[in-house]
Order: structure tokens, then sequence, then C-alpha cells
């Protein structure tokens, strides 16, 4: 059984300009069994197989109107496949931001030393994701902006 969770636990934003692509930032790995983080987004593996990959990313709008932003997932730099999604992100409202929360997972084939990488694009730059510090009242967990999870699945 081989598994593995990182996340991003900078707190404050990982933003990216509207319309550019970008490589989602990770910066702690809280397990580790035979895949490790490079680079700041890159998930290697040292064993070929099928792995299950899962994310959930917090998103946060700043503006007053609802934009899409779009995820998707790379092996080795290449854009896989049917692998985006696109999300609207709610507008603010009452000075309040919009949030939401992405999650989803893919079945992947990689061979020894391949790696992923999450990649995001916004159409507006009032998107962003957030890292949640701890909260006092109630008294409540931080959170990433950013967990990824992967799973080997055979060989």
């Amino acid at each position: 059984f081989r598994r593995v969770l990182f996340r991003s636990n900078i707190f404050g934003v990982q933003a990216v300009a509207a319309n550019t692509a970008k490589a989602m930032h990770l910066n702690s790995t809280d397990l580790s069994n035979n895949i490790t983080l490079q680079n700041e987004s890159q998930l290697k593996v040292s064993v070929a197989g099928k792995y299950n990959v899962q994310f959930s990313a917090q998103f946060e709008n700043s503006d007053t109107a609802v934009h899409n932003t779009s995820v998707w997932l790379r092996i080795n730099g290449t854009d896989l496949a049917g692998s985006k999604g696109v999300v609207a992100i709610p507008s603010s409202h009452g000075g309040i931001h919009g949030q939401t929360i992405v999650a989803w997972n893919y079945m992947v084939s990689l061979s020894a030393n391949d790696y992923i990488e999450f990649w995001w694009s916004n159409e507006n730059q009032a998107i962003t994701m957030q890292t949640y510090l701890p909260g006092t009242s109630p008294t409540n967990p931080g959170a990433a902006s950013l967990i990824t999870t992967m799973n080997f699945i055979s060989a």
C-alpha cells in the first residue's frame, strides 16, 4: 500500500494572472511512500503502476461578478487530455468574498520517475487559492489552499 499526502500551508494566497496557466504550489509533505515532492509542484513516483490521484483546492473570488477557474493535470510537463474541469467561483456579496472548495480525482498510469502536477488558470485575476488561518471564535483549525493525495492501485 502506497499513499502520499501533500498540502500547501503557506498562509496567504496562491494567485495567477488572468488567462495564464500556473502550476499549483505545494510545500508540505504529511505522508510519503515512494512518491516525492520536487520543485514545489511535481509529485514524482518511484514505482510504475496505476494511481488514484485526488486534490481539493479552496478558491476565493474578491470581485462582485462570478468568474470561472480551470484545473487540470499534467504528466511529465504535458497536459493530460480530458483532465480539465471548469468551476464558477461565487461572487463577493455583502463585503464577503465568494468561496468554494473544488475537488475531484483522476486514475492515471505512471512509469517509474514520472511526475504529475496540478495546473490552473482563471478568466479574472480576482480568483485566488486561499489558505485560512485558525479561527478563535469559535476555535477551529486552519485550512490549506491545496491538498493532494496519491494512492498506488496496482502494478
